[in-house]
């Protein structure tokens, strides 16, 4: 048996990776164009009427930041191995396509944390889980 550590992500279809250039995984409605992260089964535009249904849709891996925080606390179940990053800046990154994801931040400096900065995201480990993997989560870092 192997006590080879494993990155794993934390969750399947989220993003692509392993991967040099990473991007996030989201879905394309077929009728009406209705773009939606993560990953969803049906439409969710309520004004779509179509059964056409859905396709995996990249949103790339760079947008612009739309808002931000600073978060001082450790935030509660289900996140956990956050009490390294607080304090930790959260955000919602618009994407090309016109969604905005919310994401961690690899910023906690509001000098840095410009609305309209460009963003680019990495996969980071975000916690170690139970059997010794890193858990990988994408962030969103300043360009």
């Amino acid at each position: 048996m192997s006590n080879e550590k494993k990155q794993v992500p934390i969750r399947q279809e989220l993003f692509t990776w392993p991967s040099d250039k990473p991007e996030l995984i989201g879905s394309k409605c077929k009728a009406c164009g209705s773009v939606a992260f993560p990953k969803v089964s049906s439409c969710r535009n309520p004004d779509c009427e179509s059964d056409a249904g859905v396709g995996e849709f990249l949103l790339g891996n760079k947008g612009k930041l739309d808002s931000f925080t600073v978060m001082y606390y450790q935030p509660p179940a289900p996140w956990q191995g956050m009490e390294s990053m607080v304090p930790f800046g959260q955000g919602f990154v618009e994407m090309p396509c016109g969604i905005r994801v919310v994401s961690v931040l690899t910023s906690n400096e509001p000098k840095e944390l410009k609305i309209g900065r460009n963003m680019e995201m990495v996969v980071e480990k975000f916690f170690e889980d139970e059997e010794g993997n890193d858990v990988m989560c994408y962030k969103f870092k300043p360009v």
